[in-house]
């Protein structure tokens, strides 16, 4: 059989293996194989899975299972497989032992009701949230020994919203190559250049780069005859060392910290290994247990990262002295910010054109700063370039002047509205005016049916208060207010947003053209998703711009056993949104306590929203309220619907006006999705369609208030992906604001 022999140049990296054999070896492999079939052990350790051929085909298994011999990096081998010198090739890539399946091969259990696990791409998350990270890697040839330049590296994944991406670059003139935006993970790195072409399965830790250049030294080793040197059959213990330093910033040698220092590698049986300490006040790092050769040293600090190569030696430290060897940071620039207003006159009677507003201020490096501009023919003015920080604002005109402290936020304007007196009322006396504007999510998406309220004085001196309604599409008109400064208020179940506005007596003011900021503040509402295998309503979050907390439901699902039965933590949330997904009915097993928690969550005021196979949560707290299809006491009983397309009739008139129709399209492109039979009284349909499974018209989105107060529990047999038409992304960014 073949025989084996460690050659190479880098004596510390004896653990990458490549077979080579003679013709006379590889055939009487080919001859083995035939006669053992499937799942013999060769001689390598490495187990070749396959099928026997049919008669005179020979052997024609085409996969390997590592698992039996040495994780011994790439390994080739060609052999006869038919008896006439054709070759087959095999490959079994650089797999870790112990790293979980590729989820792109399709071989996830199916989830009961028959629906297929959605495959991701990126096998089991060791993080409890999705993130990305960086690759650093090196790619050598095997054959000649040699580091390659100018070679393909890709990657075929999955971003964190379950999108497909390809992440592509090349090796540089000594074989490195860097992939950005790696989502965390298992991934599998491929690369090719000419004829040479391989991959490996790498972990990559959130907000962390992943060194993998071990592998491109372990495959400058090759394997030649040896029948001395059996091949290994067992993972050896490898060597170790230590990495000591210092860290300093900027141009001279203060020491500062903390900062996070880590190596995030492989060993020598190309097992990933993660070490990560604190520098200490003095700046002074240790990281033991760091396998021997060449590694990158990544350190981070206050959003700035540095990295440097080193090499370790077995059972030594190494020393980077900052005396020779420093690693600073660069000093951070200076932020700087902006601020925008009105400017009038005290006594509140005049918008004033041509004021000068100066700022005269210091830099965080010391620097003077003289910042200075003029209002226009309306009082607005603009002033950029002011360092962070409380400023001091200097308006002076003809007849007047003042100064104004403004805070300034590092890329931000500062809206410090009207400036001069409480209220202006140009032109004197008391009048009416009116306000336009519109209701806006965070990213700018406009949000139907809000309440506005716009809170004045009138002209008797009274205080008064104008309660307006904005259309479906998100605007408002507000009529007879009274003239001065105004604060308007918007709501819209857990949002609101509240700003002040001028008003000019007969005149109309457009609200967007006076305030800088109208719409739902990002992280206004607290909440909290619960992930699942075939819904992603993040995606729907994102794109309203909303900020979330992720919780596994499909992996880690202690997460989010965690939270429900954890009252005082989930009661934080205003909402939560449970995807659809397969392990819901399991986790809601799991204590009586999660029932229980989620009917005082409610009745607190707080909400829900449940999809699909989710509907555990809507219905096991609150049994009386939807009737879902069959046996609904169990999980597969509902789980009827047929994929489809179908139309939903919207009998919610809030959400016809949204909408401006009545008929929407509803697509199920999976099967056993779950059906409902009916609701009581108490339970409001927006969206209903015939169903033939049920026999008749259904509700397909319905909601109630269990309690009778602001808390509310929101069902839909659909959800965000993949199935989402149009019409259903726009129920979906309804349905947010409802809650």
């Amino acid at each position: 059989m073949c025989s084996w022999k460690v050659t190479g140049v880098w004596g510390f990296m004896m653990c990458g293996l490549v077979i080579a054999c003679t013709d006379e070896e590889t055939a009487a492999v080919a001859d083995l194989s035939a006669q053992t079939g499937a799942n013999d052990v060769i001689g390598s350790g490495s187990q070749f899975g396959g099928n026997q051929g049919s008669e005179g085909s020979g052997w024609t298994g085409a996969g390997i299972d590592d698992t039996a011999g040495s994780d011994d990096g790439p390994l080739s081998v060609d052999f006869h497989s038919d008896g006439k010198g054709t070759d087959a090739a095999v490959n079994n890539g650089d797999v870790p032992a112990g790293n979980p399946p590729d989820a792109g091969l399709g071989n996830l259990p199916e989830a009961d009701g028959g629906r297929p696990r959605e495959t991701v791409g990126r096998g089991d998350l060791p993080d409890a949230q999705c993130g990305y990270g960086k690759v650093l890697g090196l790619i050598c040839s095997p054959n000649d020994q040699v580091f390659v330049n100018n070679a393909a590296v890709w990657i075929d994944t999955m971003d964190c919203e379950g999108n497909p991406i390809h992440l592509e670059t090349v090796s540089d003139d000594g074989g490195f190559y860097t992939i950005e935006n790696v989502p965390s993970g298992y991934q599998t790195v491929h690369y090719q250049s000419g004829t040479f072409k391989n991959e490996h399965k790498i972990l990559v830790k959130s907000g962390k780069t992943t060194d993998v250049t071990g592998f491109g030294y372990k495959q400058c080793f090759k394997v030649t005859n040896d029948p001395e040197t059996p091949p290994p059959v067992e993972p050896v213990v490898c060597e170790t060392g230590a990495i000591l330093g210092t860290l300093c910033e900027g141009e001279g040698f203060v020491i500062v910290g903390p900062a996070t220092v880590y190596v995030n590698t492989i060993d020598c049986n190309g097992e990933f290994v993660y070490v990560e300490a604190s520098s200490a006040p003095d700046g002074t790092y240790v990281l033991n247990g760091v396998p021997v050769g060449p590694v990158w040293v990544f350190i981070e600090m206050n959003n700035l990262a540095i990295q440097v190569q080193t090499t370790v030696q077995a059972n030594q430290t190494t020393v980077l002295d900052p005396l020779f060897d420093p690693i600073c940071f660069p000093k951070e620039p200076c932020g700087f910010g902006s601020a925008a207003g009105k400017v009038c006159s005290l006594q509140g009677d005049a918008w004033i054109p041509d004021a000068v507003i100066t700022v005269t201020t210091v830099d965080c490096d010391g620097k003077s700063v003289v910042a200075k501009t003029q209002s226009q023919a309306d009082g607005s003015f603009a002033l950029g370039g002011l360092p962070v920080g409380t400023q001091w604002l200097v308006v002076e005109y003809d007849g007047g002047g003042y100064q104004v402290p403004v805070e300034i936020l590092k890329g931000t304007t500062t809206d410090v509205g009207v400036v001069g007196a409480p209220s202006c009322n140009p032109g004197g006396g008391c009048g009416y005016g009116a306000l336009a504007g519109y209701v806006c999510a965070p990213s700018g998406v406009k949000v139907g049916n809000a309440t506005v309220y716009v809170t004045a004085i009138d002209c008797n001196g009274a205080p008064v208060t104008i309660v307006a309604q904005s259309d479906g599409q998100g605007n408002y008109f507000v009529d007879g207010v009274p003239s001065g400064t105004v604060t308007v208020q918007v709501v819209k179940g857990n949002f609101s947003v509240t700003y002040t506005v001028p008003v000019e007596k007969n005149k109309t003011t457009a609200v967007s053209d006076v305030v800088l900021s109208i719409c739902f503040p990002k992280n206004q509402a607290k909440l909290a998703v619960v992930t699942g295998d075939w819904d992603h309503i993040q995606a729907i979050l994102d794109k309203l711009g909303l900020t979330y907390d992720l919780y596994d439901g499909t992996n880690n699902v202690s997460q989010t056993v965690n939270l429900l039965t954890n009252l005082p933590k989930l009661m934080e949330y205003d909402v939560v949104f449970f995807n659809c997904g397969a392990d819901h009915y399991g986790i809601f097993g799991t204590s009586t306590l999660i029932s229980q928690n989620l009917q005082t969550y409610v009745q607190a005021g707080h909400s829900i929203y449940a999809s699909d196979w989710a509907f555990i949560y809507a219905e096991a707290p609150w049994s009386y309220a939807i009737d879902f299809y069959g046996d609904d006491a169990g999980n597969s009983g509902p789980k009827v619907g047929a994929a489809k397309t179908i139309t939903g009739v919207v009998q919610d008139p809030n959400l016809v006006n949204y909408l401006g129709k009545s008929e929407v399209t509803i697509k199920y492109d999976l099967g056993a999705w779950v059906v409902v039979q009916s609701v009581v009284a108490q339970v409001m349909t927006h969206i209903a369609g015939y169903i033939t499974e049920a026999g008749g018209n259904v509700p397909l989105m319905m909601s109630h208030h269990p309690y009778g107060g602001e808390g509310r529990v929101l069902y839909t047999t659909f959800h965000n992906e993949p199935q989402a038409t149009q019409d259903m992304t726009q129920i979906l960014y309804y349905l947010v604001f409802e809650l």
